[in-house]
């Protein structure tokens, strides 16, 4: 039995990883693919959390986090070495040395943190408070404004020609997992038949804590809005594992509620994947290959 294949869409590159294995391939500013193989760095490896439902996916979720961003820095660096130095980039060097870039680092990401904590908790609280209407509702409609604050969000980035490729990328990545599962040769040519769209996509999991929030949050009883919008922060994690749990029941077996769940996420990977050109589907092969090899370290 094939060990599961996962991946990300990078910038002009995508990542693979299967099991303790993990590969990069970037598309070079010249045409050259450029394959890393690299190990990836997991939170409190061989642990036995990784076997305990429901908890497990709180760490997944924080390894995804913190191996996503790492590769796309990695994938980033590749596109920015001929650039000039900014001013603000010369200064937090003369402040910081060595330490100026993963200080931006933290900077962006904790920018990011906050951002998404507003757009997504406190701003669909606010809006749809209402002190005369039951709690079931208000997080109905809580739900609802965050759903289309978060499908709005993709449409729009998806219209810039940089996420555009980006998006490419991800299908590339879907359509050579798909086809290595399928235990075909992978080839250009077989690769490009398959579907962009996969059940244990990213998009799925993201669009199943939506789903799974709406009806846990129904049961908080309290109105003012910075209580619950702390109170919703808190139970993130227990939304987040049983979102990975009934994403890995969709993976793996054919139930119809479970099914059901997934299939709004995988109706918007019609906007987080796009269909690659050959070039692209060349980059994820590389990736692939490079992450399933059996002599990798």
């Amino acid at each position: 039995m094939k060990e599961p294949v996962g991946g990300q869409a990078l910038i002009e590159g995508v990542m693979m990883r299967c099991g303790k294995k993990k590969a990069i391939a970037i598309r070079k500013s010249n045409g050259e693919i450029l394959t890393t193989k690299l190990k990836p760095h997991i939170l409190l490896e061989n642990s036995v959390i990784y076997k305990i439902p429901f908890i497990r996916g709180i760490f997944v979720l924080i390894n995804s986090m913190i191996e996503g961003s790492k590769d796309l820095t990695y994938s980033a660096s590749f596109f920015m070495e001929d650039e000039e130095n900014s001013k603000l980039e010369q200064l937090l060097e003369n402040i910081f040395g060595k330490y100026a870039q993963k200080i931006v680092d933290g900077a962006i990401f904790a920018f990011s943190f906050f951002l998404a904590v507003f757009l997504f908790v406190v701003l669909p609280t606010m809006i749809a408070k209402n002190q005369s209407q039951n709690t079931w509702f208000i997080s109905l409609k809580e739900g609802v404004i965050k759903i289309l604050l978060f499908i709005s969000y993709l449409f729009l980035v998806s219209r810039t020609k940089d996420m555009h490729r980006v998006f490419q990328y991800h299908g590339a990545e879907h359509k050579s997992v798909f086809c290595y599962e399928q235990g075909r040769p992978l080839t250009v040519e077989n690769v490009r038949k398959m579907s962009r769209f996969h059940p244990r996509c990213g998009t799925n999991f993201i669009f199943l804590i939506l789903i799974v929030s709406v009806l846990l949050f129904s049961f908080i009883n309290v109105r003012v809005v910075l209580v619950r919008s702390i109170i919703k922060l808190s139970l993130f994690p227990v939304v987040s594992g049983i979102s990975y749990e009934l994403l890995r029941i969709a993976g793996k077996k054919d139930i119809f509620a479970i099914k059901l769940f997934v299939y709004p996420g995988m109706l918007l990977q019609r906007i987080t994947t796009q269909e690659p050109d050959d070039s692209q589907i060349e980059v994820a092969i590389s990736a692939l290959l490079a992450a399933v090899e059996k002599n990798q370290r």
